[in-house]
């Protein structure tokens, strides 16, 4: 999921403080290193895969020494899927999933409406991005 998207976040989510963010990317990395560590009959470091769109993640920001580790990685994997693949992926997590999540906060009535004014926010946040003609 993406939490720290405009249209991610979801009626119990919340951000970290800067502080704890990075500590758990920390801590998950040397969750990471010891499980290697301990299973791993290859040689060398093991493999982490983590996706770049951005320094900025909500209203957090990447720690700077991985941001740079990412940009000077050698190992760079494009993914791509289809337009379709990536359609229905954003429908269920944003409509589908995200109502299911409001709904059995709130109850019917008040999820749905609560998750509609969810969505109008978020367009509202990066009207910006779209351009004038794309945000009425």
């Amino acid at each position: 999921h993406h939490r720290g998207s405009s249209f991610g976040r979801g009626p119990e989510d919340y951000q970290p403080r800067q502080i704890d963010f990075e500590n758990s990317i920390s801590l998950a990395f040397l969750k990471t290193l010891d499980q290697h560590n301990k299973t791993s009959t290859q040689q060398g470091k093991p493999r982490v895969f983590v996706e770049d769109e951005s320094r900025r993640i909500g209203g957090l920001s990447l720690p700077h020494v991985l941001g740079n580790r990412m940009k000077a990685s050698d190992g760079i994997v494009i993914v791509e899927e289809s337009m379709e693949s990536r359609l229905d992926l954003l429908v269920d997590d944003y409509c589908i999933d995200l109502r299911q999540r409001f709904v059995a906060l709130l109850g019917d009535e008040m999820g749905r409406k609560a998750h509609s004014d969810h969505l109008l926010d978020a367009l509202y946040r990066i009207r910006k991005k779209l351009g004038g003609d794309r945000h009425a």
